[in-house]
């Protein structure tokens, strides 16, 4: 894909999915394939790569310590483990910011049998996050099935999602301090960076190079500039920080890419994917996927999909370690 300038028709690809994963081969009454459920398909194709690829695993994988604890008698929590490639935002009738999606996700209520009183008892799960990963996939639980239609339905409601997402609230005690540290440090090198940022944009290039070369003088000083700025974050990361093993040092993120549906419906609409343009020192460019159609939009645009009605809203979201190449 990097090497052509055409678009490029995933025949094979499609017909791989279809043949592995049958759900994706449903018809409708017209003969035309149903739309599914993209962040079912980003699933399923991320569990493929990572059971190919087994070390990739650490790069996406989320731990939790658990507390299980009976709600109607006095017993000792029971503590464990889980682990997950993905956060969940369920949305309510009071959700409108991402991170209190998330944290109330970490916590749920449950009904099971009680050995010492002889009966069904609630239990109530809490989680913590015991170790971030450099991607974190974060998943917008928007569609739900609906009981009195007895069809899949979809949240319209906004939420609002950040560009840089801190994730300490959801950390375990035993390590947010450590944590936290990380990332007050890190926060004062994007300062840092932010400060030479302006310098670097205020050089203008040598008008007597052509247009072409002084794009690429451009690119050389921008590469120089983006090798120093993570040279930056290096010195402030722990010193027995080991990239190889996958792990996020701090807590913070930030947003590199979004999938995002566009309609009411939930067996209808369109999916879009938007990325951030890596070389866009302000942040402010992003690429909008629309098919084999690719064009610039805004950060404002970005902001947009949030949701609140029929137009695009994210429906999962890519953020990456900050300070991590």
């Amino acid at each position: 894909m990097t090497a052509k300038k055409q678009k490029i028709t995933p025949l094979n690809f499609l017909s791989t999915l279809r043949l592995n994963f049958p759900q994706f081969s449903e018809r409708g009454e017209e003969g035309f394939y149903k739309q599914q459920d993209a962040e079912e398909a980003f699933s399923q194709i991320l569990n493929v790569i990572l059971r190919k690829f087994p070390d990739l695993e650490k790069y996406f994988k989320i731990e939790f310590k658990t507390s299980t604890k009976c709600l109607e008698t006095d017993e000792e929590p029971v503590y464990g483990y889980e682990d997950s490639l993905k956060l969940s935002c369920h949305i309510s009738f009071n959700t409108n910011f991402l991170k209190d999606g998330l944290i109330n996700n970490l916590k749920e209520t449950i009904e099971k049998n009680n050995a010492i009183l002889n009966k069904n008892c609630e239990y109530e799960i809490s989680r913590k996050v015991t170790r971030l990963p450099k991607y974190l996939t974060v998943h917008f639980v928007r569609f739900f099935w609906k009981r009195e239609t007895g069809k899949k339905s979809k949240i319209l409601r906004k939420v609002q999602f950040p560009f840089q997402l801190d994730l300490i609230d959801l950390v375990d005690d035993g390590m947010k301090q450590d944590k936290a540290q990380i990332r007050d440090a890190i926060y004062k090198v994007e300062k840092q960076n932010e400060d030479e940022c302006r310098v670097f944009k205020k050089t203008k290039p040598s008008q007597e190079l052509t247009t072409r070369e002084q794009y690429a003088q451009q690119r050389e000083e921008f590469e120089k500039l983006n090798a120093k700025w993570l040279e930056n974050y290096k010195k402030v990361l722990p010193s027995n920080y080991d990239e190889s093993s996958g792990e996020n040092p701090s807590s913070l993120y930030e947003l590199t890419s979004i999938i995002a549906h566009q309609g009411s419906s939930a067996d209808s609409g369109h999916y879009q994917c938007f990325s951030k343009d890596p070389t866009d020192l302000n942040g402010e460019q992003w690429f909008k996927f629309n098919d084999d159609k690719v064009s610039s939009v805004s950060r404002d645009k970005i902001e947009s999909l949030a949701g609140g009605g029929e137009g695009d809203s994210a429906l999962i979201l890519l953020y990456k370690a900050v300070g991590l190449p």
